[in-house]
């Protein structure tokens, strides 16, 4: 008897995993079943395993969605996901997905505003990202003084800065970060990233003194508004 339980408990199906789920919805897309991708996809966002789930991972439902026709909807997720994801690693992720899914759209002019605010929110994530390495330089420095370790390696590292502190700075990354911001914030930088953009949406003409004026902005603040940003552009496309 309780071999035959055994037996019958033993070949139950378990169910499906998050990531298993999500290779199923993969598959169903690429069969054009794009309905049934999207609920496999919600299926997999409340399945075992969900809670190791990427932002890339819920950044797919809104462009199933729009796959399936079902634009506005897909519109709704992405400003929900905004909404519900606020550190600064997601929000770049979320901006420059609104701006593939305007473009997809053929929203063109739209989809300049949301290629500046993708810029904005990289330009957040870097400088998060110094912030961070700053503030671990300071932390291993601490250690080695409450327990005075001498770090050998530290001083032959190549020194990239100093925190407010005055510890050096050796992470390598730290450079990358600031080159960054800087080619981001400057007016070649931004004309680089929105050339693209600002030619489909046919506004070539102004991608000089937009570069320049959103290169004022970003270099005016560390924080960004959307709204500041679309009446950057909107000063400059009425001016046409």
């Amino acid at each position: 008897m309780f071999s035959k339980i055994f037996s019958l408990f033993k070949s139950a199906k378990a169910p499906l995993s998050a990531r298993e789920l999500l290779k199923e919805a993969t598959q169903l897309k690429k069969e054009k079943r794009y309905d049934e991708a999207c609920n496999k996809l919600n299926e997999a966002y409340s399945a075992s395993g969900s809670e190791d789930l990427m932002m890339k991972d819920f950044l797919r439902l809104p462009m199933y969605l729009q796959l399936a026709g079902k634009n506005d909807e897909g519109w709704r997720v992405l400003n929900e996901l905004n909404v519900k994801y606020t550190d600064v690693f997601s929000q770049a992720d979320i901006a420059n997905q609104m701006r593939v899914f305007l473009q997809k759209e053929k929203k063109f002019k739209l989809a300049v505003q949301f290629s500046a605010w993708s810029i904005c929110k990289q330009i957040e994530r870097d400088y998060s990202n110094i912030k961070d390495s700053e503030k671990m330089t300071d932390q291993m420095a601490k250690i080695n003084s409450d327990y005075s370790l001498e770090d050998d390696s530290a001083e032959k590292a190549e020194v990239f800065g100093k925190t407010k502190k005055g510890n050096a700075i050796t992470d390598k990354a730290y450079p990358m970060f600031k080159d960054r911001i800087e080619h981001f914030q400057s007016p070649e930088g931004l004309l680089k990233s929105l050339k693209s953009d600002l030619k489909k949406a046919k506004l070539s003409s102004i991608e000089t003194e937009l570069s320049q004026a959103l290169s004022d902005y970003l270099i005016s603040t560390k924080r960004y508004q959307l709204a500041m940003v679309r009446d950057i552009i909107d000063d400059r496309v009425n001016g046409i």
